[in-house]
C-alpha cells in the first residue's frame, strides 16, 4: 500500500498469501453426548483428500468463550464429518445461556504431508453455526484422563517448593531502592534457597528430571549475510550456540539454518534429525525440549507434524514430556515486519527504522534475502503452528532487558527484551502489546496493576518466571545480577497439579518517599540474582 504524507511518498508492506480451494463446510449434525464429552459434528467436503485440523470456539450467548475447540483427522475427497469434543470439565455446572450454543471462529489447515510442504487454510462462515444442545446434566467436573498426565504432573511438580519458606520483609526507609542490572538471566523459583552452591550446575548431565534434553536454538543472524556451505556449519553453529550452559546437559539438538523457511528448508533439516532421535530411541521415556527464541516457532512446527511424519515412515514418534520456551518467540516479533517492510521500501526517511533492523538481521533487508524472518512476521508467525499437541505443557521464560544497545526497543509493542516483544514470549493469543504476562505483577516484581495479556494460548503456562534485567541472549548463558519475579499462576491447581513456588513479599519506597506509608509492595524469588536463570531452571527441574 502506498500513500504520501507531507508531499512524500511513503509504502507499508503487509505478506500477502493466496491459499487454494480447500472445500466448503456444509453445516452441522445433531449434537450428542459422547462419555463426558459434548460432540458437535461437522459436516466439510474436501476438494483433496489429506490430513486436516480444525478449529474453533464454543460459545453460549455474548459471554467470552466456553472453549477452544480442536480436531486433526485424515479426510478423503468426499464429503466428511470432524467431530469436535468439548470436555465436561468446561461444561458442566456452567450457566449455559440458551440454546443455541453457538460454534464460531471455524479455521481448517491442511497439514503438510511431508517436511518442507505447507500449511493450507480455509476459513468457516463469519457467522458461524447455531445449534441446540442435548441434555448436558450428566457431564461432570473432572480431569480428562491422559495416560501421559502423570509423567508430565511429576515433571511439573519438581518445578514447585514444598518447603514453605515463604517470608515478608519490610524495608527502612533509609535503605536506597532496588537496582537492577540490565544484563542477566530470568531466576527460577522453586529452588530459591537451594542454589547457594554457585552458577553451575554440579554432577552435570545430559538429562533433566530423569528425561533426555533436545534443544531447539534460535534465529542465527549470520546465516542471512553468510549462508552455511553445508550442514556441518549449520551443526557448529547450533553447537556453539549452546556451548556456554545447556551444551553438556543435552543428548541431542536440532539444528537449522536461518536462511531459510520453516515450512521449507527449516522443517526438511529438522526432520532428519527427528527421524535419528526415534530412530535412536532417545524419547522413548519421554523427553524434554528446551527451545530459544525462534526455536520455538520451529518446535510448534514439529510437533503438530511429527508424529504423523514419522509413522508414515513406520518410526516411533517423539515422546515429549514439556517444552521450556526461554525468550520464545513463537507469536513474532515487530522487528521482523518492519524488516519485510524496509525490503520493499528502503527511502532515506526510513533511516532510524532500518538501523534498528540491521541490529536484529545483520544485513540490509532485500526481499530475498530474509529468510525466517519472513515467518516471525507477527501476523505469519501465529497461524503457522497455534496449535501444537495441547497435551505438552509449555513452560514460558521471560525478560525484559535491552539488545542491541536499546536501538530496537522503540520499534517493538509493549515491553520486550531487546527483540522479542512481551506478547510472545508470554504465549499471548494477541498480538497487543502488553508490559507484563500478568494483570497485576510487573517484569520487575512490583505488585499494581498491569497492562497483561487478554488471554493465553492453552497449556501456556504463564510464566514460570518474569525479570525485567534480563536480556534476549542472556536467557540461556551464565549472566547473574538479576532478581526473578514468580510465577503468575501460583499458588493453584493446573490440570489437577497443585503450583506452590516458593517467593517473599516486601515493602519499599522509592528514594524520593520521604514520608508517609509503606511503599510499594513487591514480590520476587529468594537469593535469585545469585545465579543464572538456566541454572536455576536446570538445577531446579533435575532436583
Amino acid at each position: 500500500m502506498e500513500a504520501r504524507v507531507d508531499g512524500k511518498p511513503v509504502r507499508h508492506v503487509s505478506s500477502l498469501t493466496i491459499e487454494p480451494d480447500l472445500g466448503s463446510f456444509e453445516g452441522l449434525e445433531t449434537a450428542y453426548v459422547s462419555g463426558n464429552d459434548l460432540v458437535i459434528p461437522v459436516r466439510f467436503d474436501p476438494e483433496q483428500s489429506g490430513y486436516y485440523a480444525l478449529s474453533a470456539q464454543l460459545y453460549s450467548g455474548q459471554t467470552p468463550p466456553l472453549a477452544q475447540l480442536q480436531q486433526e483427522t485424515s479426510l478423503g475427497s468426499s464429503s466428511s464429518v470432524i467431530r469436535l469434543k468439548a470436555h465436561g470439565s468446561v461444561l458442566a455446572n456452567r450457566d449455559i445461556q440458551g440454546p443455541p450454543l453457538q460454534l464460531r471462529h471455524l479455521k481448517i489447515r491442511r497439514l503438510p504431508a511431508t517436511p518442507g510442504d505447507r500449511t493450507d487454510y480455509a476459513f468457516g462462515p463469519e457467522e458461524g453455526y447455531e445449534f441446540s444442545p442435548p441434555d448436558l446434566d450428566g457431564l461432570r467436573d473432572q480431569p480428562a484422563m491422559n495416560p501421559e498426565s502423570e509423567q508430565r504432573a511429576a515433571l511439573l511438580r519438581q518445578l514447585a517448593d514444598k518447603s514453605d519458606n515463604t517470608t515478608t520483609i519490610n524495608r527502612k526507609e533509609t535503605e536506597q531502592p532496588m537496582t537492577m542490572k540490565r544484563r542477566g538471566c530470568l531466576k527460577k523459583t522453586a529452588l530459591a534457597t537451594a542454589l547457594a552452591g554457585g552458577l553451575f550446575a554440579t554432577g552435570a548431565s545430559a538429562q533433566l528430571a530423569g528425561h533426555n534434553v533436545i534443544l531447539v536454538h534460535g534465529f542465527m543472524m549470520d546465516d542471512l549475510s553468510n549462508p552455511p556451505a553445508n550442514f556441518q556449519e549449520v551443526q557448529q553453529a547450533g553447537e556453539d550456540n549452546w556451548r556456554e550452559y545447556w551444551l553438556n546437559r543435552a543428548e541431542a539438538r536440532i539444528d537449522w539454518a536461518s536462511n531459510g523457511r520453516v515450512e521449507g528448508q527449516i522443517a526438511q533439516q529438522a526432520y532428519q534429525q527427528l527421524r535419528q532421535i526415534s530412530q535412536q530411541g532417545l524419547c522413548n521415556d519421554y523427553c524434554v525440549v528446551v527451545t530459544h527464541s525462534t526455536g520455538d516457532l520451529v518446535t510448534r512446527h514439529l510437533l503438530e507434524n511429527q508424529a504423523r511424519w514419522l509413522q508414515s515412515e513406520g518410526l516411533q514418534p517423539l515422546k515429549i514430556l514439556a517444552v521450556l520456551d526461554m525468550a520464545g518467540a513463537g507469536g513474532g516479533t515487530e522487528l521482523a515486519d518492519l524488516a519485510v517492510s524496509i525490503a520493499y521500501n528502503d527511502s532515506w526517511y526510513n533511516w532510524p527504522v532500518k538501523q534498528a533492523v540491521k541490529a536484529f538481521t545483520g544485513i540490509d533487508p532485500e526481499p530475498d534475502n530474509l529468510g525466517v524472518v519472513n515467518d516471525l512476521q507477527t501476523n505469519v508467525a501465529r497461524n503457522l503452528a497455534v496449535s501444537p499437541p495441547n497435551s505438552i505443557p509449555r513452560l514460558r521464560f521471560v525478560g525484559g532487558g535491552s539488545s542491541y544497545g536499546g536501538i530496537t526497543k522503540p520499534f517493538i509493542d509493549g515491553t520486550d527484551d531487546g527483540v522479542v516483544p512481551t506478547h510472545s514470549a508470554c504465549g499471548a493469543t494477541s498480538a497487543s502489546g502488553i508490559d507484563s504476562c500478568s494483570n497485576s505483577i510487573g517484569l520487575a516484581g512490583k505488585v499494581s496493576g498491569q497492562n497483561g495479556p487478554s488471554g493465553l494460548y492453552y497449556n501456556h503456562y504463564p510464566p514460570v518466571l518474569m525479570s525485567e534485567g534480563a536480556n534476549h541472549g542472556d536467557v540461556i548463558n551464565t549472566q547473574t545480577g538479576n532478581t526473578a519475579v514468580p510465577p503468575v499462576v501460583n499458588n493453584t491447581t493446573l490440570n489437577g497439579l497443585r503450583v506452590d513456588f516458593a517467593s517473599r513479599t516486601y515493602n519499599q519506597r522509592a528514594w524520593w518517599q520521604f514520608w508517609g506509608g509503606s511503599g510499594d509492595q513487591y514480590i520476587e524469588v529468594p537469593n535469585s540474582s545469585q545465579t543464572s536463570l538456566s541454572n536455576l531452571v536446570y538445577t531446579t527441574l533435575n532436583n
